[in-house]
């Protein structure tokens, strides 16, 4: 759908829903296939956001999009994206 509509955000937006549905389908049985589907989701919804920015929608589901599973010495950067993540939803509510 977004090769048919390049500058369609929903079209990126429908994207990320999938692939993050995917990441979630995946996440116990392929954690590195799953890390892949979220950071595919992450992208995706950023698109939209560059197209859109003022939709509301988009900026709740980067908010809530799942972290993908870390290692120990990974968790500076997971809070680094908790902290960026709590703020984002706040932004949906001022749009």
């Amino acid at each position: 759908m977004v090769a048919l509509s390049p500058n369609a955000a929903a079209a990126y937006g429908d994207l990320a829903a999938a692939c993050s549905a995917e990441a979630s389908a995946l996440a116990r049985s392929d954690p590195t296939a799953a890390a892949a589907a979220a950071a595919e989701a992450e992208a995706s919804l950023i698109a939209a956001l560059r197209i859109d920015p003022t939709d509301p929608a988009l900026w709740t589901a980067l908010g809530t999009l799942p972290l993908p599973p870390t290692q120990p010495h990974e968790q500076e950067q997971q809070q680094r994206q908790w902290a960026r993540r709590e703020v984002v939803p706040g932004r949906s509510d001022i749009i």
